[in-house]
């Protein structure tokens, strides 16, 4: 999920600062080849906390540490994040 002010109590109204389009990726382990869960849309007219779900495709893998790349806002020369988290089970691992 992706977090951000609520219209009503920001400094400007129109929210011009809020992420707009963003990729997440998934890493096995830290150094391992990324796995993309997706590309996505916040949208500052919508609720405060806005849920993605993962690409179908990338379901199936288990994943221990996420990068978030913001790539567009609203039009401002710097995006505000409030709150980024990431929802999940735990993985099970079978041995061979």
């Amino acid at each position: 999920s992706v977090d951000h002010i609520a219209s009503s109590i920001a400094h400007t109204p129109n929210l011009t600062s809020a992420p707009k389009e963003f990729r997440a990726y998934g890493f096995a382990e830290e150094g391992s080849e990324p796995i993309l869960l997706g590309t996505f849309v916040y949208d500052r007219n919508g609720p405060q906390v806005q849920n993605f779900p993962v690409d179908e495709n990338a379901r199936d893998h288990a994943i221990s540490v996420a990068r978030i790349e913001f790539l567009s806002n609203y039009g401002n020369s710097y995006t505000c994040v409030y709150r980024v988290r990431v929802h999940g089970s735990p993985a099970s691992i079978r041995s061979s």
